[in-house]
């Protein structure tokens, strides 16, 4: 874990730690029918909506994280696919190398050159 994907960590378990104390609070609303609310008290308003902008910004936070987390495989699956290639062509040369070289017919050629020895 790099140095930026640490310092995101500890932001997001802040964040996340903040979001649980926040969720301990009873809810501060009251549902008058399933499309109105009443607000119990305004206090309690306001801090349910910091909460709800805690939540916001705890899911924005992990879906930047899973991004970053996504892009990293991606990058590390496409540097595996140039792999692999690079290894399929170097089998591919060699063995077109073997077939070429098993096809031909050598002649053994000797060439014997003297050399004069000089003594030290």
């Amino acid at each position: 874990m790099n140095e930026s994907e640490a310092v995101h960590l500890d932001k997001y378990r802040k964040l996340e730690d903040t979001l649980q104390s926040e969720m301990d609070i009873p809810s501060r609303l009251m549902p008058q029918s399933s499309s109105t609310f009443m607000v119990v008290d305004e206090d309690k308003a306001s801090h349910l909506a910091k909460s709800r902008q805690l939540e916001i910004k705890l899911l924005e936070i992990k879906i930047k994280a899973e991004e970053k987390r996504l892009l990293a495989e991606e990058r590390r699956i496409e540097a595996e696919q140039k792999r692999i290639e690079a290894l399929t062509a170097r089998k591919n040369y060699f063995t077109q190398l073997i077939n070429d070289n098993s096809s031909k017919k050598y002649t053994s050629t000797y060439c014997f050159v003297s050399l004069p020895v000089t003594p030290n």
